[in-house]
């Protein structure tokens, strides 16, 4: 192949490489370093020294190229570079100027070497002589494939073998022999057929592929079934004078909403509301609104939430299709709160609601069509909050800001997670979630520990000059739009909060998969979404 397209072993090997890191989410513009002996002046061949130079080969893989397309792109990338071989790599550092970081080099993190030169044998006389790999310790790039081609006693070549030095910090050993069969599978599929797409190269044969696949989707918990309003009255059992909501200056302890949720949950009773019913909450982010949920739950029911801020038509059409049993406004609140309730009406008891029961309705955008209601079990919500805690592990010491639009999914586990672990949910005041100023502000002055973002917003707030003050958070979660690597690196540059990115349709429980991004894993266009949370497959 590397004759027919007017290249060498190395370009071939260099095209494999850059396919290769395109595939596992490297992006489209990829630099790789190399080296060259530094002898293109004849006067050098016999000197004794080192005269080595550094390279980097900056290739565009975009538009999903072939194979042998992106082979002429890489002959194109490297013939330019040995052109200008002899330019010192530490002037072009020098011009460049770019970011430093410690541990990490300036321009690339994955190193190419080819040996294509038979090794000179060293004569002795009657000693007999071999050469011995002396092992390096110390990684010095993230990824370095050192690879050379093997020849027979008549200068044959005969094969290309090597080793893939990788930094302990960011592979560990199953990784990296994944990453060298995947190069050497991807490799020998292209040297038959190098007019296959990069998208359509195996990085996998597919026996090992199964495998991984059912490795991967091994999620398997055993969680007992139950529903959101039995996990948040055993925690207001265990600790009820402990701080369960606070917004603005107003608190209420896990005794107060419990109470305040029953009471209204027996009003809501006498409406008619119960187990398989739905009651539409109109309500701005509030305390009201906080006690409505729960109370709707406690009542057997699940709810609709319907944004106060949107436009009429849209807030007709929902009522009119979820057809629910009451709407809760600001006028209907002030009603049930002041109603006067027999003592003969009796809420059901925890164990009474079926975790097979709606538990919320969540309507899409309709961005493509009319909005359409999602309909979710407790069972379902309650398995994304148990592994959500399995996984991140909320304590009486933290506290959660609320601040998503009660009609995005992402605003139930905002509501309900931390109030089954005896955490403590602090409220934004209505439309705050849009101002970063405020969102600093009330982080700090509120020790808030917990918080999402979607990325769009993320990026506001990152940009706000208060956003460094925020040192309290502990762990920041992000979804509802790609994520990509810049966004992340500056995440990290600015708060030391742990960062996870999130991903998942509102049919799915709000999420499906989960990922850390950490400093050392945000080289990429975009932060993978990770891998399936408990008892789910991808």
């Amino acid at each position: 192949m590397a004759r027919e397209r007017g290249a060498s072993v190395f370009m071939v090997l260099h095209t494999a490489l850059v396919a290769l890191l395109t595939r596992i989410g490297a992006g489209t513009d990829v630099p790789v370093g190399s080296v060259t002996a530094g002898r293109t002046d004849e006067s050098l061949e016999d000197l004794i020294g080192f005269f080595v130079n550094t390279l980097v080969l900056r290739t565009d893989t975009s538009g999903n190229p072939t194979f042998a397309e992106l082979l002429d792109r890489v002959r194109e990338v490297d013939l330019a570079a040995y052109e200008h071989q002899d330019l010192p790599f530490e002037r072009v550092v020098e011009e460049l100027n770019p970011t430093r970081t410690a541990g990490r080099h300036p321009l690339f993190q994955i190193m190419l070497v080819l040996q294509n030169n038979a090794r000179p044998a060293l004569e002795l006389g009657p000693v007999h002589t071999a050469p011995e790999p002396i092992m390096e310790r110390n990684a010095k790039f993230d990824l370095f494939a050192e690879l050379e081609e093997t020849f027979d006693p008549q200068g044959q070549p005969t094969g290309i073998h090597g080793v893939l030095e990788y930094a302990t910090d960011l592979y560990d050993q199953a990784t990296a022999d994944r990453l060298a069969q995947a190069f050497t599978l991807l490799l020998n599929t292209a040297g038959t057929n190098p007019h296959l797409r990069l998208t359509d190269l195996p990085l996998t044969d597919p026996a090992a592929q199964q495998a991984q696949l059912a490795a991967w989707n091994n999620t398997t918990r055993t969680y007992p079934p139950t529903t959101l309003p039995a996990l948040f009255e055993k925690q207001a059992a265990r600790t009820p004078e402990h701080t369960a909501l606070i917004h603005d200056n107003h608190t209420l302890t896990y005794r107060q909403l419990n109470e305040r949720a029953d009471q209204l949950a027996r009003c809501l009773i006498l409406r008619g509301v119960g187990p398989e019913r739905i009651v539409a909450v109109k309500l701005p982010r509030s305390v009201e609104l906080v006690v409505a949920l729960y109370a709707i739950h406690k009542a057997g029911a699940a709810y609709v939430p319907i944004d106060p801020s949107y436009p009429q038509d849209r807030i007709d059409y929902l009522l009119e299709d979820a057809e629910p049993v009451l709407v809760i406004d600001e006028r209907t609140y002030d009603s049930l709160s002041t109603q006067q309730v027999p003592a003969t009406v009796r809420l059901p008891s925890p164990g009474e609601t079926d975790p097979r029961s709606p538990a919320y309705v969540i309507y899409t955008s309709g961005s493509t069509g009319r909005p359409k209601g999602v309909v979710v079990p407790h069972s379902g919500i309650v398995n994304r909050l148990v592994w959500m805690q399995d996984e991140y592990g909320l304590d009486a010491d933290d506290r959660v800001l609320q601040k998503t639009t009660s009609s995005f999914d992402v605003s139930v586990w905002e509501f309900f997670w931390p109030l089954a672990v005896g955490a403590t949910l602090v409220l934004a005041r209505p439309e705050g979630h849009k101002d970063p100023g405020y969102l600093a502000s009330l982080i700090q002055r509120k020790a808030v520990t917990t918080l999402h973002f979607v990325p769009s917003m993320l990026e506001v707030f990152l940009q706000h000059d208060a956003a460094r003050g925020c040192t309290g958070l502990r762990r920041v979660f992000c979804s509802g739009e790609a994520l990509s690597g810049d966004l992340a690196r500056r995440f990290h540059s600015t708060l030391g909060a742990e960062f996870h990115n999130l991903y998942g349709p509102t049919e799915a429980s709000v999420d499906v998969t989960h990922w850390r991004s950490t400093p050392l894993h945000t080289d990429g266009a975009t932060v993978p979404i990770g891998r399936p949370v408990a008892n789910t497959r991808m």
